[in-house]
């Protein structure tokens, strides 16, 4: 996710973000929109880590959610 919440930082082009991925080694990467709805949030070593969402935006309802896992999730 690309941050962008303010005039001095806009975020960035479709360019800028194809060599973002490519200097992060991705094979894959895909451009979302955008906006108040976009949270990004990862669970690493029992702490969560998420992007600066606005106040007004933090208990927003979000109509699509993308997850993915790096572990294979089995019920028991």
């Amino acid at each position: 996710m690309v941050e962008g919440n303010n005039e001095k930082d806009q975020g960035c082009t479709l360019s800028q973000l194809q060599q973002i991925g490519k200097s992060l080694n991705f094979e894959y990467f895909l451009n979302l929109d955008g906006g108040g709805s976009s949270q990004f949030r990862l669970f690493n070593d029992d702490e969560w880590i998420q992007n600066s969402v606005p106040e007004e935006d933090k208990n927003r309802k979000l109509g699509h959610v993308l997850v993915i896992f790096d572990k294979i999730l089995k019920n028991k």
